[in-house]
């Protein structure tokens, strides 16, 4: 099967907005959740939207700049900035807001050479937004995920800070994830100020099985997205009091949390758990979201920070045998599916380079390829699990959809290790 022409075929219907708005628009392109029908059409978020088309854009452009695809990543700017103009920005995040689209523009702007006036009236905005943001956060009495996560949170933000060497801002980010390292009383215990109490879990059913907190361990929403932030600033020496110290902190925190007698994690642990030790759970997943991938992840970039080898074994064991299970998945996307799993491992590769991490990137890859379908407008379906009945969802997605399958599939073949889009999932460090 040939993946690039795939890719190609995928990305020219995906440049013509009026078929796409009119798939994800389909009566039966929804998402229960709850009593919510999610539709995945988001046109200014990176998670759903049209940057992730840019970004799938840019790297066409990278690998083939006689072909046109620039055109279509211009155009869809000029329809982001439209919908800009009409709705505005709220968010700051990465994936539903400011620093997401700042990063799509930046990554296509051709290293600072296109887009110089909007890209400063992103960060201006965004830059804004954050003193705002990081106040409130700083001085609330309880911890969220979305205080300091990936998707929403401060890490997120961070790693759009870093591209752009923005140390002033980031500083305060890396403040605030120092303090976060450090030990707060609960119940009488001792626990990591990002433990978070059962009234901040996402959903009834999370409230109701720990019903005393978490401790979140996925990549997505959980502690290896300030511990990756805490690292790479570091590496590009933007330190601050007691940094080094936080990142040895976490990592000794997230080790207490494995399975044990494993070298997994679950995707999050509750308070019992974390005290007395952490058990297998039936929903274990090896994916970029949650489970040891995203984990492990971490995990290696800070082997190199604190120059620690057993650390570094250990990161690399764990996603040996994670990559090899793939529990959990039933997906080509990204965030919890095969391309996630696929990606982190190669990037596994590109920083140990063990072969085996490369092969088992390139096993995965015919798995994700398995899943191309015609039927599929998107050519690939986003497959979820929705109240307990497999749905097959069209959407554009670069978190759970085709521009993140794409994407993947466009660095798994060409192997260039020089993408501009792994950075909004914290994998480009």
């Amino acid at each position: 099967m040939d993946g690039i022409k795939i890719v190609k075929n995928i990305a020219q219907k995906l440049g013509d907005i009026k078929f796409v708005n009119k798939v994800l628009l389909e009566e039966d392109n929804y998402l229960n959740l709850g009593d919510i029908k999610f539709y995945p059409n988001i046109p200014l978020a990176l998670s759903h939207g049209l940057p992730g088309l840019c970004l799938l854009y840019n790297e066409l452009h990278k690998l083939y700049p006689n072909e046109g695809w620039n055109e279509l990543c211009n155009n869809y700017i000029k329809t982001i900035v439209d919908y800009i103009q009409e709705e505005g920005l709220q968010s700051s995040s990465l994936f539903s807001g400011t620093s997401g689209i700042a990063l799509a523009v930046k990554a296509c702007s051709n290293n600072g050479a296109y887009y110089k006036s909007l890209l400063q009236t992103l960060d201006n905005h965004l830059y804004s937004q954050l003193d705002v943001n990081l106040n409130y956060i700083i001085n609330k009495k309880d911890t969220e995920m979305f205080d300091y996560d990936v998707i929403e949170g401060m890490s997120g933000i961070g790693n759009y800070l870093l591209l752009n060497n923005k140390e002033k801002h980031l500083e305060k980010i890396l403040n605030y994830f120092v303090d976060l390292s450090k030990p707060v009383s609960y119940l009488n215990f001792e626990v990591p100020r990002w433990f978070i109490k059962k009234e901040h879990l996402f959903n009834d059913d999370e409230k109701k099985y720990y019903n005393q907190g978490i401790l979140n361990l996925g990549l997505s929403h959980g502690i290896p997205g300030p511990l990756i932030i805490l690292c790479k600033s570091y590496s590009k020496n933007i330190i601050v009091d007691g940094q080094k110290e936080a990142i040895e902190k976490i990592v000794g925190d997230i080790i207490k949390c494995k399975i044990k007698g494993t070298n997994q994690w679950n995707g999050m642990i509750g308070l019992e758990e974390y005290i007395n030790g952490a058990k297998n759970s039936d929903a274990v997943r090896d994916a970029w979201c949650y489970g040891t991938p995203g984990i492990a992840y971490s995990l290696l970039g800070s082997s190199y920070t604190l120059k620690n080898n057993s650390l570094y074994e250990m990161s690399c064991e764990a996603m040996k045998e994670s990559v090899k299970k793939e529990n959990g998945l039933f997906s080509p996307s990204f965030c919890h599916g095969y391309s996630g799993l696929a990606y982190i491992s190669y990037k596994f590769y590109c920083k140990t380079k063990d072969k085996l991490f490369l092969n088992e990137s390139d096993r995965l890859l015919e798995k994700i390829l398995s899943y191309y379908t015609d039927d599929a407008p998107f050519g690939f379906y986003n497959i979820e699990n929705s109240s307990s009945n497999i749905k097959n969802l069209n959407s554009i997605a670069l978190l759970d959809g085709a521009s993140g399958t794409l994407l993947t599939l466009l660095e798994l073949i060409s192997k260039t290790n020089s993408v501009d889009w792994d950075s909004a999932f914290l994998l480009d460090n």
